[in-house]
């Protein structure tokens, strides 16, 4: 395992046009796994996409067995964040035509494991102080470069620059790039969105990359550089650096404070003209604060990655994600909106069942009259529905087990319960089966996001696992 050193920054730039930060970033240096998302999308859309991206990718890493390959782990993780994000963003309106780019690598033994979809890269320093660009952007001109039908030049001014072409999210199968490198071959890795690139060139980022400072300094000097440019978008990028076997802590001291304060002290950038940056905003665009900023440190000097799923390790997870309640505010509020009070409603049940009044089935369809009594039989005591409950025989049976494991905390059991419920919704009376449908996608969407979980138990007050 070659030792190395990451941090990370992540800002909301300076455009009052972007009043929401939808990056969001992951780097859980003590299991080798980093990335960062863009997300895109109406209102708040975006930040829950890309924030679904990289919370699916560290559950993913946090869980690995070490007889999966890196390559199959990544894959998969990016498949089923790539359907979780499509599901809910048809499922819930709020949440329409959420997407979201993803740059992410893997550092594990001696290999690095490289994916992305859209336009968030990957840089790789070699020894040589040579700078490669990992990823090829999925984006209108890119592709028209590549073609032949355009030149770089003329790319890089072009206004369509910007729209990306493939997204996680954005249809219901995505094709993932992906790649490994021999990690002796690299000296630093950069992850970044559009926000650092716009500002920044490829040569500015082979300058940074070659400072003689920790990953701490280099993530500042790239927001300064930014925020002297204007900042127009969202900007975030992690650092990862190798340093010399010679220059890693010794044996026992790769977990003492010390040693950590001594390798993440931030040391002063040198210009590359040798004098102060002085930061100017253009476009005018008035200089703010940089409150909203999130830089991070992190050091690990090699100790074996995970084999199975400890506590710990889900601690570490849970740790790098920024703002998740309000994220999983809105997945519980679209869901609410979108099947009639799923959460919320049966919250209150669940607080003062002795006072809840089912009104009268009015309806002449007896089917559509058995499900609706049935589903909030299942939300007054859906413990007591799952003891007397006889085996299932069809798609409603397992959609009301999965609501009621859900609604009891058990979500491993309710994502089985609807993944039973989707394969026999075909054969679903008529008058029942669209609304089933939409409630079998809205509760795997769920029981997929751990942030959900959460806000559920907290919810429906329910005990920890």
């Amino acid at each position: 395992m070659h030792y190395f050193i990451s941090a990370s920054v992540t800002d909301q730039g300076l455009n009052k046009g972007r009043p929401i930060n939808e990056d969001s970033l992951l780097e859980i240096h003590e299991l080798g796994i980093f990335a960062v998302a863009d997300g895109v999308g109406g209102a708040e859309a975006g930040e829950v996409a890309s924030q679904m991206a990289v919370e699916i990718l560290a559950e993913a890493f946090t869980n690995a067995k070490a007889d999966v390959s890196p390559l199959s782990t990544m894959s998969a993780a990016l498949e089923r964040a790539n359907s979780a994000i499509y599901r809910l963003s048809s499922d819930i309106p709020q949440l329409e035509r959420m997407a979201t780019t993803i740059a992410a690598a893997y550092i594990g033994g001696d290999e690095i494991t490289i994916a992305h979809v859209g336009d968030s890269r990957v840089y790789r320093m070699d020894h040589h102080n040579v700078l490669h660009r990992e990823t090829e952007d999925h984006s209108f001109v890119n592709d028209e470069v590549r073609a032949g039908r355009m030149t770089t030049l003329k790319a890089g001014s072009h206004p369509g620059k910007n729209i990306i072409n493939r997204a996680l999210g954005a249809d219901s199968e995505v094709e993932i790039e992906l790649k490994s490198i021999p990690a002796s071959h690299c000296k630093a890795l950069l992850l970044c969105t559009d926000g650092v690139t716009a500002h920044v060139d490829e040569a500015e980022i082979r300058e940074a990359l070659t400072f003689n400072s920790p990953p701490d300094g280099i993530c500042s000097y790239l927001k300064t550089l930014c925020y002297e440019r204007g900042a127009r978008d969202n900007l975030t990028a992690v650092v990862v650096t190798f340093p010399p076997k010679n220059d890693a802590p010794a044996a026992g001291a790769g977990n003492s404070k010390a040693a950590d304060d001594d390798l993440l002290e931030i040391h002063a950038l040198e210009n590359p003209v040798n004098s102060p940056i002085e930061i100017s905003i253009d476009d005018g665009v008035e200089e703010q604060p940089f409150a909203d900023t999130e830089i991070t440190g992190r050091t690990t000097n090699g100790d074996s990655i995970f084999s199975t799923f400890e506590e710990s390790g889900a601690a570490r997870a849970s740790s790098v994600f920024v703002p998740l309640i309000k994220t999983v505010g809105l997945l519980v509020l679209g869901a609410a909106v979108g099947v009639g009070a799923f959460v919320l409603g049966t919250h209150e049940e669940r607080k003062a069942p002795q006072v809840l009044e089912l009104p009268q089935m009015t309806s002449d369809n007896i089917p559509l009259t058995s499900f609706e009594k049935n589903r909030r039989n299942v939300d007054a005591d859906p413990e007591a529905f799952l003891r007397e409950l006889p085996p299932p025989g069809d798609a409603e049976d397992h959609y009301l087990i999965g609501r009621a494991r859900l609604l009891t905390g058990d979500f491993p059991g309710a994502r089985s319960a609807f993944q039973e419920a989707k394969k026999a919704v075909a054969e679903v009376d008529p008058a029942n089966r669209i609304t089933l449908e939409k409630e079998i996608s809205l509760g795997i969407a769920i029981t997929d996001a751990p942030s959900a979980n959460e806000i559920l138990r907290r919810e429906l007050s329910l005990p920890k696992p």
